[in-house]
């Protein structure tokens, strides 16, 4: 799936992901949310991003060769907001790395250009996997459910205010 500028994967990317709560599409642009291989370093991980309906991508986020990104939602008031969930894990012989300090929740307010990770009112230690979903009601308003190192996961609400953005945990 890593595409190379000019290289074409949309049948191959969008047949395999059909379905996925991780692909977020609006006209022909098109984003897919990748893990990478459980087993091993490298592969497609990152958020991947098509503007032609599928006929080129391009890796748009890209935290480490054990960090994928497992969620993607986009502002419906805002298609340019994007907020994706990054989401550190491996296996091994006999142990599952499910979490660590580069398990994140990020947004971008260009369409993907650029990206900052959130950090305030979200869980200070090491992080697993994070679902997120914006609110129907109120584009402003950010869920994202969270399991955290200390083995008390929870669910948070973040407002994006002006300048700053507060998370209360649900």
């Amino acid at each position: 799936m890593a595409a190379k500028p000019g290289e074409t994967l949309a049948s191959e990317i969008l047949n395999a992901l059909a379905g996925s709560s991780s692909i977020q599409r609006t006209r022909n642009i098109v984003y897919v949310a990748a893990q990478g291989p459980l087993w091993g370093p490298g592969g497609d991980r990152g958020l991947y991003k098509t503007s032609d309906g599928g006929k080129t991508w391009k890796q748009i986020l890209k935290i480490s060769e054990n960090t994928g990104v497992t969620d993607v939602v986009i502002d419906p008031q805002n298609p340019d907001t994007i907020y994706a969930a990054s989401y550190q894990r491996r296996r091994h012989m006999f142990t599952l790395i499910d979490g660590g300090p580069e398990s994140a929740i990020y947004k971008s307010t260009d369409a993907g250009a650029t990206w900052n990770r959130l950090r305030a009112g979200l869980p200070t230690g090491d992080m697993g996997r994070i679902g997120l979903a914006i609110s129907p009601v109120d584009s402003n308003v950010i869920y994202a459910t969270i399991e955290s190192g200390d083995r008390k996961g929870a669910s948070f609400a973040r407002t994006i205010g002006a300048a700053v953005g507060k998370a209360e945990r649900l």
